[in-house]
């Protein structure tokens, strides 16, 4: 028998054996009838047959690379085991697929407001060339109007329409803000689901490479 081969055999038995798995059961668990063939084989006296490989693969769940070339875990995996990684490989696997539809929402959600900033921010610079005409073409009817007997009454009604263009213009400035303030949280968040789903890059390879 080859050296590492009965080397590795003798450790697998030794194990089965601290396991608390009786000699009579390892015997019969590999294809031989009697435990002196089984300690012909560990001591070397007896060749460790084909038939025995097998029962010790298929039967003991030992691990063929770990009997043959002494690499590796010494039992494989059981089905139980197999099936939890399978599991959790498609729970990650449909983790990372969300992130990503998640990430591709916003992206639309950002385009959606970047264009609404820039609308507001066409709407306020045409807004202020027009308060700024305006209030050149005021002050020219003010000079005007301090001829006029109604002075008072004209130059409260022009205050008062200058408070509702103020209001106006303030309303303007507010939205503009909310909608800038809307579009750097959504960046934020952007940020943090794409190094989200760049770390899920490696657990998910990892699962595979575990099942």
């Amino acid at each position: 028998m080859d050296k590492d081969l009965k080397q590795n055999f003798v450790k697998i038995i030794q194990t089965l054996e601290g396991r608390g798995m009786k000699s009579t059961t390892i015997a019969h668990a590999i294809g031989f009838t009697t435990t002196r063939q089984l300690y012909n084989t560990v001591d070397g006296k007896s060749m460790l047959s084909s038939k025995a490989m097998i029962g010790l693969i298929k039967n003991l769940n030992i691990n063929p690379i770990y009997l043959f070339l002494g690499k590796g875990d010494m039992f494989l995996p059981d089905e139980t085991e197999i099936e939890t990684l399978r599991r959790e490989n498609r729970e990650w696997i449909q983790r990372h697929n969300e992130v990503v539809k998640g990430v591709m929402s916003l992206n639309e959600t950002i385009k959606t407001l970047e264009q609404r900033n820039a609308d507001l921010i066409d709407l306020s610079s045409a807004a202020i060339k027009y308060y700024k005409g305006q209030n050149q073409e005021e002050q020219t009817l003010e000079e005007n109007d301090k001829q006029d007997p109604n002075f008072e009454d004209n130059n409260i009604l022009r205050w008062r329409g200058k408070e509702k263009k103020e209001k106006e213009k303030v309303s303007a400035a507010s939205n503009l803000m909310e909608s800038i303030s809307i579009n750097n949280q959504i960046r934020q968040r952007t940020k943090t689901l794409k190094w989200e789903s760049i770390k899920e890059e490696p657990k998910i390879s990892e699962k595979r490479d575990k099942k």
